[in-house]
């Protein structure tokens, strides 16, 4: 079926669908050529989140941020990889409901140094409790989860900043990969 016949809500399954395909096959062939631990170098095109801070231009505010979440972190969760090598002194957590994402995303973090610094969490984030974080601390929301619910939580549980992450809200719209 072409592409400008699906519906918004077929292109965003279609676009998850492709994403975690992607994101399998890449561990996978990783895993099968022995070099998991090589998931750790990311493509800084691939750091959502760097990226996202920079295009809001507030990187100022990880030098007072203690945690930082993303809620969709996926099974493979290189963005929040790449920011624990960028900026070791912030604790990461990554929310995945999908609980075999989560053990793929908890495989490969075991083969990086990143298993000191990133925690992966079984968890909706529209019911999450963000209560322990604190004004300075950020939630980045992925581009397939539903932010409005969300952004709500957040602000009902903590004080903490919420930010749509990039590649943003609906990408599924213009671009299916």
């Amino acid at each position: 079926m072409k592409l400008s016949k699906l519906t918004p809500d077929e292109k965003k399954q279609k676009w998850i669908k492709n994403v975690e395909s992607q994101e399998m096959r890449r561990v996978i062939d990783y895993k099968n050529a022995g070099r998991l631990s090589d998931l750790y170098e990311i493509d800084k095109k691939e750091s959502w989140i760097l990226r996202t801070i920079d295009d809001k231009k507030i990187r100022y505010k990880l030098k007072e941020s203690n945690y930082i979440i993303h809620v969709g972190s996926g099974m493979y969760p290189y963005s929040l990889m790449d920011m624990y090598k960028r900026f070791p002194h912030i604790k990461y957590i990554g929310l995945e409901i999908i609980p075999e994402r989560a053990k793929v995303s908890q495989i490969v973090l075991n083969a990086t140094p990143a298993k000191e610094g990133v925690e992966i969490k079984v968890e909706d984030g529209t019911k999450f409790d963000y209560s322990f974080l604190s004004d300075e601390d950020m939630v980045f929301i992925g581009s397939d989860v539903d932010t409005d619910a969300v952004f709500n939580q957040v602000l009902k549980t903590s004080g903490a900043q919420v930010y749509p992450c990039a590649p943003y809200k609906n990408i599924w719209l213009t671009r299916v990969m």
